[in-house]
């Protein structure tokens, strides 16, 4: 689970019995009937008729949002990733193909509410459905669970699984071509190796002073981000992006495109970099000269706290429910 779908969890928990069903749309979002599915099964009616509202992340599959229609239930879908976009060039989003296009949209439409996690979310979220009954939530971070760094390093960090999707779409083919052109400078890459290959692919395009941690633990994670002056996200597509405001609440300077919700996520502490790995490390050398990690952190705590977020779920679920939430 993402910690900030545990996050939810854990805040629903505290106002509600919560229980889990899992509905990943996998090769599954074939199937007609099912909790991966279009239509609810005998499975999905009796879960969703035992509770008295459903809470869904991301708009697929449709068959839990649709039984809660059917059935008078009242229903929450969080949405603003893969199952709103449609970016052909990267071959990315739920929404390129008319299958689970059609199912998003049936999803979007029966919720009771749509909380899209930023404005660009948004904004793709009534691109498809214009009379959802959506707004924005932001998503929330605990800010205690990260420290900030006092003693940084003049290197740069981005997180990304190194695999072929993440390749063009997190900007890692321009983070290591990026390397090249600032050889003094350390650029670090922590993710899982998905697959060899694209590994291979991104040593050869970068220089010598580009490693790839592969995966690390949490603690671990932390204290890079900790220790780095500069988080850099070269994305083509974010809903959110939660790692740089994790890497923002350790005092690294963000680095980021204008793709999606960075330039509402880094507000006027981010430096922004166009297309291509000059002006990305135009922008890196300027971040370098100039960090602003206390700035970066109060950000995050001012407009992404969350606790605030935990405060609006808990007022959207009892709103829709009747309950006195405490």
């Amino acid at each position: 689970m993402a910690p900030y779908m545990r996050g939810d969890w854990e805040a629903l928990s505290r106002i509600a019995d919560v229980s889990w069903h899992s509905s990943e749309v996998g090769p599954g979002w074939r199937r007609l009937q099912g909790p991966t599915g279009w239509l609810p099964d005998r499975r999905v009616i009796t879960a969703v008729r035992a509770a008295d509202l459903v809470f869904q992340w991301f708009a697929n599959p449709s068959a839990p949002v649709l039984a809660a229609r059917l059935l008078r239930r009242p229903s929450i879908v969080i949405a603003g990733g893969y199952d709103v976009t449609a970016k052909p060039e990267i071959g990315y989003g739920r929404m390129l193909h008319w299958r689970t296009r059609a199912m998003g949209k049936i999803a979007l439409s029966s919720a009771s509410r749509v909380l899209a996690f930023s404005q660009a979310a948004l904004a793709e979220v009534t691109r498809w459905v214009p009379g959802a009954r959506a707004s924005v939530v932001y998503l929330g971070l605990e800010a205690n669970n990260y420290l900030l760094g006092l003693k940084k390093r003049q290197q740069v960090v981005t997180i990304g699984a190194v695999s072929i999707e993440y390749l063009r779409r997190k900007g890692l083919d321009v983070f290591a071509k990026t390397s090249r052109l600032l050889p003094e400078i350390p650029f670090i890459l922590v993710g899982m190796h998905v697959d060899l290959p694209t590994v291979k692919l991104l040593k050869g395009l970068g220089g010598a002073n580009l490693k790839l941690t592969g995966y690390v633990s949490e603690t671990a994670l932390r204290q890079i981000l900790e220790e780095s002056c500069v988080y850099a996200q070269l994305s083509l597509h974010e809903g959110f992006g939660y790692a740089v405001a994790e890497a923002m609440l350790c005092g690294c300077q963000p680095v980021v495109t204008r793709a999606g919700a960075l330039p509402e996520v880094t507000g006027e502490v981010g430096i922004f970099a166009d297309e291509g790995p000059e002006s990305a490390a135009c922008a890196v050398g300027q971040a370098l000269a100039a960090p602003r990690p206390i700035r970066a952190r109060e950000r995050i705590i001012a407009c992404f706290s969350r606790a605030t977020r935990d405060q609006v779920l808990a007022q959207q679920v009892a709103a829709l429910t009747g309950a006195s939430i405490g």
